[in-house]
């Protein structure tokens, strides 16, 4: 049951929401939920207030059943509404750690209830839908969609409604970001700069032509001329 042994599924604010740390904290009831619950509490004191002096007039017993039914059901309609409105609740998301919820219902005591990561399935959309009447008396349906979050052993645990499925999705994949493991990147080693190879000494010198003292130059001039001469 809701608010006694399992989490409050309600609108919710997003109070906290980073992928890099990976945290995300939803509190409620929402300010709009609170309304709502004020609203009712409101309308209980109404039908309390109203039903009362009815028991103080002097009609037979089997007449007074309906009073006194009004001001029971506007007692507890206005209980109920002011302990929602001052309820509070709030669901954390840790990357690597799961998810945590705390609820406390007017004085009752703190409730928590912690899944860890390895044991959580996944997170699921659910849709609901019912039946509103309007001042004409016209009835209309209207949807609702609550997110959920589905163990391994099949349990799912709602825990945040909203009136549109889109609302709903985008939720659904912040909470996904942050508790999606931190891909490692993989370092690129530092290639090790080329060593400059040394250029190799062939031990072979350069030939250089010796030049020639100009006596020799001489010699050989004349060695030629006589070699062309012989030949003639």
């Amino acid at each position: 049951m809701e608010w006694i042994n399992e989490p409050p599924c309600h609108a919710m604010t997003l109070k906290l929401s980073d992928p890099t740390t990976g945290k995300l904290e939803l509190i409620g009831p929402a300010p709009s939920a609170r309304v709502g619950g004020g609203l009712v509490a409101a309308m209980g004191a109404t039908f309390g207030s109203v039903a009362l002096p009815f028991l103080r007039l002097p009609f037979p017993a089997p007449f007074k059943l309906i009073p006194l039914t009004l001001g029971l059901v506007g007692g507890g309609m206005g209980a109920a509404g002011l302990a929602f409105a001052t309820a509070n609740a709030s669901v954390l998301f840790e990357r690597g750690k799961g998810v945590r919820f705390r609820w406390k219902l007017a004085t009752r005591p703190q409730k928590e209830l912690f899944i860890p990561v390895k044991d959580i399935a996944g997170i699921d959309i659910s849709r609901g839908e019912h039946a509103v009447k309007d001042s004409s008396g016209f009835t209309s349906t209207r949807y609702h969609y609550g997110l959920h979050v589905v163990t391994t052993e099949g349990k799912a645990v709602q825990f945040e409604s909203f009136s549109l499925q889109t609302q709903a999705r985008l939720r659904k994949e912040q909470i996904e970001a942050v508790l999606r493991p931190v891909e490692v990147e993989r370092k690129r080693g530092n290639k090790p700069a080329r060593k400059k190879t040394a250029a190799k000494s062939t031990g072979a010198s350069k030939k250089t032509t010796a030049r020639k003292s100009p006596p020799a130059r001489k010699a050989a001039t004349a060695r030629k001329t006589t070699r062309a001469e012989h030949t003639r």
